[in-house]
């Protein structure tokens, strides 16, 4: 899907301004999940200088050097998003991947863990991304309850139909496993 993004933010501001400096997060990157066929970042009377920050995000210093009583950034493109059946990818680790293969006592599996695995185990002439959603359905399915249980993963009759239950699982689930956050993550293929 091709999606044209516009947006704005302005400030006014009560005093002229000497000079202003900013940080911008504005500009999206193409992935896996979405191309960036173009992209423009407009701010009439500063100067943008590109960088990447810690973790990869395309950056802009805005910098005005003189005075301004109203500020005025513009951010326009097209991003063309790709359908991956939900599953996006990894990220780039910022730490070594070798780092999260050593077992402690925080890594045991448990037999809840065992049971998913050996649900999962029987499953390789499946559909990749069919099996991927069912491994996030039997994760959600102990989260909606509130409770810890072996689980049991019938193969599904349809892909989107076991993606779909999870996703309602996980958007109407009160409870929540110890030491998680509440907050909700929010997807957007053109942020």
């Amino acid at each position: 899907m091709l999606i044209r993004i516009e947006h704005s933010t302005s400030y006014k501001y009560s005093e002229p301004l000497l000079a202003t400096t900013q940080y911008l997060r504005m500009t999206p990157l193409s992935g896996r999940t979405q191309a960036v066929e173009n992209w423009a970042l407009i701010c009439p009377g500063a100067t943008t200088t590109a960088w990447q920050d810690q973790y990869g995000n395309a950056c802009h210093t805005l910098t005005v050097t003189k005075h301004v009583d109203r500020l005025d950034i513009r951010v326009s493109g097209l991003v063309r998003t790709r359908d991956t059946s939900g599953v996006v990818g990894v990220a780039t680790p910022e730490l070594p991947i070798m780092l999260y293969l050593r077992e402690t006592p925080a890594t045991v599996a448990s037999d809840s863990i065992r049971d998913l695995a050996a649900a999962c185990r029987g499953t390789a002439e499946r559909d990749r991304i069919e099996v991927l959603h069912d491994i996030m359905l039997g994760i959600a399915t102990p989260w909606s309850t509130g409770r810890a249980r072996p689980m049991s993963i019938p193969p599904a009759p349809r892909r989107w139909s076991r993606a779909a239950a999870c996703a309602r699982t996980m958007r109407t689930s009160s409870a929540r496993p110890p030491g998680r956050s509440t907050s909700r993550p929010v997807m957007s293929a053109a942020t």
